[in-house]
């Protein structure tokens, strides 16, 4: 998926985010649990997480394989299931942090992924793993901390150092916020479209 159209759908996540304060806790991920999605990483940094700062990595998506149920299930998780979009809008407004702890694979290293998108709308400060698209949004737009994808140790520091430092991660979710309301969304893509549709029309005419 694009970056175009990953941007296009956000206004409604924007317009349901709650503001960003104390009452917010935890790590939240949203998407299949997986392997290749980083499950084996949630299973890894969450109980650390807990036992640093006493809170959880809230998890809403379904299973993609057999090996998410310890994952799901173990101390340090808080798994909300299968949601619907305004549930899953709901989970992102109670934490403090997002995350998207993806594995290297050649879908991945090429793809957009919708998930930081989704959390920025929401003003949420990103934690994402060094795949070429989610690390240049997040380091153009000072939105968010990358790290090593495979390195569960890398992970569990950005997050260690975010939840124990809590006006970082309201700065770096409100230029998130910030650069979607203003760049990232349909109304400023739209000149960026219109001028390719007209060039490729141009060509096509037979003289």
């Amino acid at each position: 998926m694009s970056e175009v159209a990953v941007f296009m759908r956000l206004p409604s996540h924007t317009e349901a985010s709650a503001p960003y304060d104390s009452l917010r806790s935890g790590v939240a991920y949203a998407g299949g649990v997986a392997k290749v999605r980083g499950e084996d990483t949630i299973a890894e940094v969450a109980p650390r997480i807990l036992a640093l700062h006493g809170c959880r990595v809230l998890v809403a998506g379904p299973w993609r394989d057999e090996t998410a149920r310890p994952t799901v299930k173990q101390d340090g998780t808080d798994y909300r299931g299968l949601l619907t979009r305004p549930g899953v809008r709901l989970v992102l407004n109670e934490a403090a942090v997002s995350w998207l702890p993806l594995h290297h694979t050649p879908n991945h290293k090429k793809g957009w992924a919708l998930k930081p998108g989704e959390y920025t709308a929401v003003g949420l400060l990103v934690v994402v793993d060094d795949l070429a698209c989610c690390a240049s949004m997040v380091n153009r737009h000072d939105c968010g901390i990358v790290v090593d994808a495979d390195d569960a140790d890398a992970h569990l520091n950005a997050l260690d150092y975010l939840l124990g430092s809590p006006d970082e991660p309201r700065r770096l979710g409100t230029n998130g916020k910030r650069v979607v309301l203003q760049e990232l969304n349909a109304k400023a893509y739209a000149p960026k479209l219109h001028e390719p549709y007209e060039r490729l029309q141009r060509e096509a005419v037979v003289p």
